[in-house]
């Protein structure tokens, strides 16, 4: 979803829509942001559409700067494809369930 917000930020002609592409890209990368959407966010700032406007450049890194001071959790589990779990380990917590008949 970032990806998608960031690609828009950088097509958008609007002032008004940016602004609001902002807002959603602060939420959104408060909770979780990868380093991938990191340099998208350097990249755009170096590109000459946003960077040639000063103000599109300030609300980007005011966004950035929101998203740091986001309190967000200590840990997490990123189950996100096929091999984030093992099957043995699936397999493991199967076999110690006790079974109540």
């Amino acid at each position: 979803m970032l990806d998608f917000l960031l690609n828009w930020f950088s097509q958008e002609d609007s002032d008004s829509v940016i602004f609001q592409i902002a807002q959603l890209i602060q939420a959104i990368g408060g909770h979780c942001i990868s380093g991938k959407d990191i340099r998208k966010i350097f990249a755009l700032l170096r590109s000459e559409k946003v960077g040639m406007r000063r103000q599109y450049c300030s609300v980007l890194l005011t966004s950035l700067l929101a998203m740091l001071h986001e309190k967000g959790p200590t840990a997490f589990f990123d189950l996100d494809g096929i091999d984030s779990v093992s099957l043995e380990a699936i397999i493991d917590v199967y076999l110690d369930l006790p079974i109540l008949l």
